[in-house]
């Protein structure tokens, strides 16, 4: 819309308003460039769904393996003079466990604690839109999407571990950063993470027997157990529960109540045959 002949600008409240909008876009994408920087926080993912090797019954959070330098981007750092929390700044980094993301055999999207996993972003033609949140370059290679979540400030005496880990979610700041940088913020994988992680891979594979097979035979006791469990997990998935109904049997194990039984399943068979 067009200011009349002879009007005054500001006049024409249909106009003011497109511009207005318009000029907000602009800002938007000074501030977060080309890539999605903040989701809504009611869509943040539960860690337990989404990060390879989550153990809910855990009670302490990943080590985080390294310390990246203490620099951070322009765009960071708008962030900050704005008043919005950028889990990646500096100052806040090493209070949150990192996670970067990949994909899965199936070609589901997870977040890992592996740098030899991680999947590159889009990269953009202008420079300025593959900037590291780190060290404010523009990556020559490319740049990984990584996510995090706070980490544990639990007290002794406030709610189990177990009851903790059911409800934490990713925080809705992402982060990008080059695989030089992000790398060091990553936590160290357990032996049981790592199990975790190759298990989810292969379960759905066409040889998935024989490969669980050999891994059931070179994991400790502990171990396999956690690939019962997972098994149990991945068999309600299988079974089309909703998440209602499988966080339902999931407070079943951590209450010691006996799971009800289920009609068979792959997941099953693979289970007890590897325990027989």
């Amino acid at each position: 819309d067009e200011v009349p002949v002879g009007g005054k600008a500001g006049t024409n409240s249909t106009g003011d308003a497109k511009a207005k909008v318009k000029k907000a876009l602009v800002l938007r994408h000074v501030a977060e460039g080309r890539r999605q920087r903040f989701i809504d926080e009611d869509a943040c993912e539960l860690v337990r769904e989404v990060v390879h090797g989550f153990m809910v019954d855990s009670d302490s959070d990943p080590t985080q393996v390294g310390k990246a330098a203490s620099m951070q981007s322009a765009e960071i750092s708008r962030l900050e003079k704005e008043g919005r929390e950028a889990p990646i700044s500096k100052e806040l980094r090493e209070q949150f466990v990192w996670v970067a993301k990949t994909c899965t055999k199936r070609g589901l999207q997870m977040y890992t604690l592996d740098p030899d996993s991680m999947i590159q972003c889009e990269t953009y033609k202008d420079p300025k839109d593959n900037t590291c949140d780190i060290c404010g370059s523009s990556c020559k290679e490319a740049l990984y999407e990584f996510r995090c979540y706070r980490r544990s400030r639990r007290s002794a005496d406030s709610m189990s571990a177990a009851v903790e880990n059911q409800h934490r979610r990713f925080h809705p700041c992402k982060a990008f950063m080059g695989k030089d940088c992000g790398k060091h913020l990553l936590g160290e994988q357990t032996e049981t993470s790592k199990v975790l992680e190759t298990l989810t891979n292969i379960v759905r594979d066409a040889d998935a027997v024989v490969q669980l097979e050999a891994l059931w035979r070179n994991s400790s006791e502990r171990v396999r157990r956690v690939i019962q469990d997972k098994l149990r997990y991945l068999a309600r998935q299988e079974e089309g529960q909703s998440p209602r109904e499988k966080e339902l049997q999931d407070a079943e194990k951590y209450f010691n109540l006996r799971l009800s039984p289920k009609a068979d399943d792959p997941f099953r068979a693979v289970a007890r045959s590897l325990s027989g």
